[in-house]
């Protein structure tokens, strides 16, 4: 059954994946759809949910979780700052230091550093080679870093290498926004960041 990452519209399960992703663009009403559809379409139930950070466009689809009884985990510093912005709060998940990973039922969540937002967390999926990169990776199509008032833009470079340095055999990567890729999608947003 699959966990639900706030992550990507497009990236549908296999058979055994553990994990399906949305992006929550307009905050806290597209989950809802992604939920019924998941259940209608696919016929698979999401059992609990993950916030790559936490901005609206991935920690708005809480408050729909919540309201279906479903768990929702984010990383620590994510539900700090989730309770100092007044946001719905995640159940936090162990606290990994940069470049470390936790166990997250059949996905590893990996904190690469400080990058898009302080606390932006990547999902791997190891059955498919497979990681939701969040919005510190940006899609092939885009010239430009998108918002950065949150970002850690020294520490952003580093993050992104540690990404590639951990998981050097990924075929697909998941940007927050945009179509989905390969590992060229972590050296084009090195790129954008001048690195």
């Amino acid at each position: 059954m699959p966990d639900c990452s706030s992550s990507h519209p497009d990236a549908r399960p296999r058979a055994r994946t553990p994990l399906l992703g949305w992006n929550s663009r307009a905050g806290r009403s597209p989950p809802i759809s992604r939920l019924n559809w998941t259940e209608a379409e696919l016929g698979l139930t999401v059992r609990r949910g993950f916030s790559t950070h936490w901005h609206d466009d991935r920690l708005g689809g809480a408050a729909v979780l919540d309201r279906r009884g479903i768990p929702f985990f984010a990383h620590p510093r994510t539900r700090a700052i989730a309770e100092t912005e007044d946001l719905p709060i995640p159940a936090p998940i162990a606290d990994p230091a940069p470049g470390e990973t936790v166990a997250f039922g059949l996905v590893e969540i990996f904190y690469p550093g400080p990058g898009h937002t302080p606390d932006n967390t990547m999902i791997w999926l190891p059955e498919m080679h497979m990681l939701f990169g969040g919005c510190a990776v940006k899609s092939a199509a885009v010239a430009g870093l998108g918002y950065t008032g949150d970002a850690d833009l020294e520490a952003w470079p580093d993050a992104i290498a540690r990404a590639q340095s951990r998981y050097p055999e990924v075929e697909v990567v998941v940007p927050g926004h945009g179509a989905i890729g390969d590992a060229e999608l972590l050296a084009h947003t090195r790129a954008l960041l001048g690195n």
